[in-house]
C-alpha cells in the first residue's frame, strides 16, 4: 500500500531525528578526561568551539582561542567570581568586547601541593598534549590547563596531597 510507505519514511525520519537529537546531546556532555592517581581533573569552562593554544599569565589569567574567538577566563578572587571573556582577537591589545556566562561554578578544591613544579605532572602534561585534538599549558603553581578542541572544554588538572 502506497499509504504505508509514506507512514513508514515519516517514522523512520522521526525516529532518526530523535536519534540524531540525542547523540547531540551526548555530544554536548563533555568526556572525563584521565588522570593518574594524585591529580584531580575537573572543568573550568565548556562551550568553547576549538578550544586550543592555551596560555597562562602570571596572574593566573589563562588565555586560549576558539573557532572564531578569543577568550580570557582570569582566577577566582576573594572579592570576584572566575570570569570567561570573549576578546576581539583582531585588535592589537585583545580588547575585551563582552563578558560570557561560560564558566562552570568551581566545587571546593581539594588541598594542592606546593612548592616547585614536581616531575610527575611534567610528565602528565607531556602526556596529555600528545592526545589528539589537545593542548596544555602549565601555571606557575603546577597547574594544568586542558583543552579538548572537539569538546569544547578546559579542564583544570591539579597535584592533590594524599
Amino acid at each position: 500500500m502506497p499509504g504505508n510507505k509514506t507512514v513508514s519514511s515519516i517514522r523512520i525520519g522521526a525516529l532518526t531525528l530523535l536519534g540524531v537529537l540525542a547523540g547531540a546531546q551526548v555530544m554536548h556532555r563533555a568526556p572525563a578526561i584521565e588522570v593518574p592517581a594524585g591529580f584531580d581533573a575537573r572543568i573550568y569552562a565548556r562551550d568553547i568551539a576549538g578550544a586550543r593554544d592555551l596560555r597562562v599569565d602570571t596572574d593566573g589569567t589563562l588565555r586560549l582561542r576558539g573557532d572564531s574567538e578569543s577568550f580570557e577566563i582570569t582566577p577566582p578572587r576573594d572579592d570576584s567570581p572566575r570570569m570567561v571573556m570573549r576578546v576581539a582577537s583582531e585588535i592589537q591589545d585583545d580588547t575585551v568586547i563582552q563578558a560570557t556566562a561560560r564558566a562552570v561554578p568551581l566545587a571546593p578544591q581539594a588541598p594542592v601541593t606546593n612548592g616547585p613544579v614536581l616531575p610527575e605532572t611534567v610528565a602528565l602534561a607531556r602526556e596529555l598534549a600528545r592526545q589528539r585534538f589537545t593542548d596544555v599549558a602549565l601555571a606557575p603553581d603546577g597547574t594544568l590547563f586542558v583543552s579538548d578542541a572537539r569538546a569544547g572544554v578546559v579542564y583544570q588538572v591539579r597535584r592533590i596531597s594524599l
